[in-house]
């Protein structure tokens, strides 16, 4: 994985780079408004399981549970505490992970930083996740919409301006 910023030539950025629309959308609040913007997101993904049938590999949700329920995040607390501990190791908070409404669906709250981190934060955290998951023999996916039976899933973002 790398994260980069996008350059037509060394030293002069693509206008079009979203890191530096990022910084520049972030240097006018600063030098015009005195405001810094902080961005903490949640993030939906699915944990499913695989399984022969017909010969086939196919994919089936991880647990079948309700909304929140505590067995669903009991089932999947080995993946879901080496997820925190990983991204604690990485210094990014996780202030909530709890089961969504979707069969096998979790959701993760991550805590409030400067946009540029929070930004790079949610690529190291959905990489985090998958390779957690991969490493118990799962599967996990952010995908909107991964069946067409079940509720999709979000990347929900909240921004705070504060008076630098």
């Amino acid at each position: 994985m790398v994260l980069g910023d996008m350059h037509l030539k060394p030293g002069e950025a693509w206008e079009y780079c979203p890191r530096e629309a990022l910084r520049r959308v972030s240097k006018i609040l600063n030098d015009e408004f005195n405001l810094v913007m902080y961005a903490g997101f949640e993030s939906e993904f699915y944990l499913l399981k695989s399984a022969l049938r017909e010969g086939k590999e196919e994919w089936f949700s991880f647990d079948m549970t309700p909304y929140c329920s505590a067995s669903a995040f009991d089932a999947a607390s080995p993946v879901l505490h080496e997820v925190v501990a990983a991204l604690q190791s990485l210094n990014i908070a996780v202030e909530q992970l709890h089961s969504e409404a979707g069969k096998g669906q979790f959701e993760l709250a991550l805590g409030y930083t400067l946009c540029s981190n929070a930004a790079d934060n949610l690529i190291f955290t959905r990489e985090v996740v998958r390779s957690v998951a991969r490493k118990h023999g799962l599967l996990a996916t952010f995908m909107p919409k991964y069946a067409l039976d079940d509720i999709g899933s979000g990347s929900h973002v909240h921004l705070s301006l504060c008076q630098s």
